[in-house]
């Protein structure tokens, strides 16, 4: 999928696929294409994750890239894993841990108030490397450029671009219509959302067998 197929989709479902007398010019589509994206990501942040190694900087706090949003902070490479807690336990019942010393990290916790930062405990030493899933979308994408997305998110994807590109017209008749494809795409992605919450669980299985 990428933003070419949006954009010919776009034009179908607006009925604006007469090239000779385009209403919007594909440069104007695409600006929507990524638009809708980032409305997307906003919406289902889960389908725009990706893993990758993350060098710390010196103290509690990380922050993952371009803004992303923190998934799962998986371990510390090549050593141990690193266990989700809250900060409210760690003030609790260890006040001072953020002045312990710096080591390998254990334990790690969301920042309640920035979904790019998250707290290691120990206190990282810089240039330790964690491996980390964070959900973030490309700065911008081209026309040519793949969509991360599977194609059964390509209607929402239409959607929401659809709409983007009618609330920009001035004509008030277009405004409902527009809020109509946007709300479509909702429903959409929330119903997906269930049927993967349904599907992909991670609670199944007993113990793990540990191998020495």
């Amino acid at each position: 999928m990428t933003p070419a197929d949006v954009i010919a989709s776009v034009r179908v479902l607006t009925n604006d696929n007469d090239p000779v007398d385009y209403r919007y010019e594909d440069v104007t589509i695409l600006d929507c294409v990524n638009r809708a994206l980032r409305r997307m990501a906003t919406l289902r942040p889960d389908l725009f994750v990706t893993t990758s190694e993350l060098t710390c900087v010196a103290g509690v706090e990380q922050e993952v890239p371009n803004y992303g949003r923190v998934v799962q902070v998986f371990g510390v490479k090549d050593a141990g894993a690193v266990v989700e807690t809250s900060r409210e336990h760690m003030d609790a019942y260890f006040p001072s841990w953020r002045a312990a010393a710096a080591g390998t990290a254990v334990n790690w916790m969301r920042h309640s108030r920035n979904p790019s930062k998250f707290f290691v405990y120990p206190p990282a030493s810089s240039g330790q490397v964690l491996d980390v899933e964070y959900s973030t979308v490309d700065a911008v994408y081209d026309t040519n450029t793949p969509i991360p997305l599977a194609a059964e998110y390509l209607p929402s994807l239409v959607d929401i671009t659809a709409a983007e590109v009618e609330w920009a017209d001035d004509e008030y008749v277009l405004t409902p219509r527009a809020e109509g494809f946007y709300n479509r795409a909702v429903q959409a992605l929330a119903a997906q959302a269930q049927t993967r919450q349904n599907m992909d669980t991670e609670a199944g299985g007993g113990a793990p067998a540990i191998v020495d």
